[in-house]
Parts: C-alpha cells; sequence; structure tokens
C-alpha cells in the first residue's frame, strides 16, 4: 500500500517525488514474496537494518534503491508505521491509484495525515495542504459537513480555516469545541468576544497550532528514539 509520498502526490498535496513508501502486510509469506520482487528489481539495500521480519515487527523501515533508464528510486518499506493501526484496518479503507499503469493501493486520507504527523517541520504544510482540500469542499457543500465536518476541525493546521468554522458555519463552534482541541477551543473562544479582531485571533489560534506541533514532534522523537538506539547499535557490530 501506498503511503507517505507517493500518497501525497495521489491526493494532490505534493507534484513529485521519487521516493515510494510502502506499508507491507507483514506475513512470512508475504515478506518471501517481496524479497523475491526485490530480487527481480536488483534493488540495493541502503541501509541497515536488514530486511527480516524481526526488525519490521518493531516499527523499523527497510530502505532500499531501484534503477531504472529514468533515475534511481528510492523504496522504503515498513509493517507497523506509527499512529495508523492494523494494516487489515487501513486496507480496507484504502483507495486505489495507477503506478507506471499498475494499480496499487493508496492509504486513506485520515491515516495518510496521521503518518505525516512526524518531527520534520516541513510534513506540517503538506497535512495542511491535505486538509484545507476536504475544508474548501465542506465549504461548497454545507450537506457534507456532518459526515466530515469533525475530522477537518481535527486536523485543520489553518487558522483562518478555524476561525471561518467558528465564524460562518451553523454548528460550527459547537463541532470545534467537541475536538477538545486546543486550538479549535482557541478559534470559539476568540470568535465569541466582541469586537471581534480577526487578525488577533488569528495570531491565538496560530499560536495554539505550533504548540500542538511542538508536542506532536516530541511525540515522533520519542517513538523512534529507542528504534534509532538500536540502528546505531546494529552500525556499531557491523563494523567490527
Amino acid at each position: 500500500m501506498l503511503i507517505s509520498g507517493q500518497a501525497c502526490v495521489h491526493y494532490g498535496a505534493t507534484q513529485f517525488t521519487k521516493d515510494i513508501d510502502l506499508w507491507v502486510e507483514s506475513s512470512e509469506a508475504n515478506l518471501h514474496y517481496l524479497v523475491a520482487a526485490l530480487g527481480e528489481l536488483s534493488a540495493r539495500q541502503r541501509f541497515l537494518p536488514p530486511l527480516e521480519r524481526a526488525f519490521l515487527e518493531r516499527g523499523h523501515a527497510v530502505h532500499f534503491e531501484v534503477d531504472t533508464e529514468a533515475a534511481a528510486y528510492r523504496v522504503d518499506l515498513m509493517t507497523h508505521p506509527p499512529r495508523v493501526g492494523a494494516f487489515d484496518a487501513a486496507e480496507r479503507d484504502a483507495t486505489e491509484s495507477s503506478v507506471a499503469g499498475v494499480r496499487c493501493p493508496v492509504v486513506d486520507l485520515a491515516r495518510l495525515v496521521e503518518l505525516k504527523k512526524t518531527q520534520r517541520d516541513e510534513d506540517y504544510p503538506v497535512i495542511a495542504r491535505l486538509v484545507s482540500a476536504i475544508f474548501r469542499y465542506l465549504d461548497g457543500h454545507p450537506d457534507e459537513r456532518q459526515r466530515l465536518g469533525l475530522w477537518v476541525c481535527h486536523e485543520s493546521r489553518s487558522p483562518e480555516e478555524l476561525l471561518t468554522i467558528a465564524t460562518e458555519w451553523p454548528g460550527g463552534a459547537a463541532m470545534l469545541a467537541d475536538t477538545g482541541r486546543a486550538a479549535a477551543v482557541a478559534a470559539v473562544e476568540a470568535a465569541s468576544r466582541r469586537p471581534f479582531d480577526w487578525e488577533l485571533a488569528a495570531g491565538e489560534v496560530g499560536q495554539a497550532l505550533r504548540r500542538e506541533q511542538d508536542a506532536l514532534q516530541r511525540e515522533d522523537r520519542e517513538y523512534w528514539r529507542p528504534r534509532l538506539a538500536e540502528l546505531r547499535a546494529l552500525h556499531r557490530a557491523d563494523r567490527r
């Protein structure tokens, strides 16, 4: 299943990437097929850890490079990416895309947003673009807000979007408050003040979003800390 960069291309949040990130089912049989496919492509492993189920089960990514006539492509594989639960449930929710003429499942939008909540600053504008596409759709399709609006309230990275929901959507303030999210609550509180100052309100919501991003980045660093320690130990052993 495509995740990360190519999935962002599929949803229109990124124009191009040569990286191919795949979420693969972790059974021994599937990994056997995967090893065979990588062999047919003459894929070269780029970094540790090795392609072994034990490392994949502990949440590591395994990295390869594949040469083509056009370019060299990086292929990163995971069986247990963070924050998105089990593969089987994600497979049921996946959409489809065509990559080089091959039909391929693509992770659903909600899980893609979770995957992008990393320690990298550059991932948060991507999240913003992914969610903004749904916000714009809902802004023109009020009948769909009951189905998708709460997710946008949970995930929007835009002060302007959150304030628009609070001030212009019928029931929008209540929907934001129901999330319990600090940035959403800040939008509701700012929208309720009189006189309403849009610039001041946007600044307050923006500060709440920055604090939220800082917390998400800390959580991702903590997730990877033991895995990076394991990789460093592997590198030390490999040099002996």
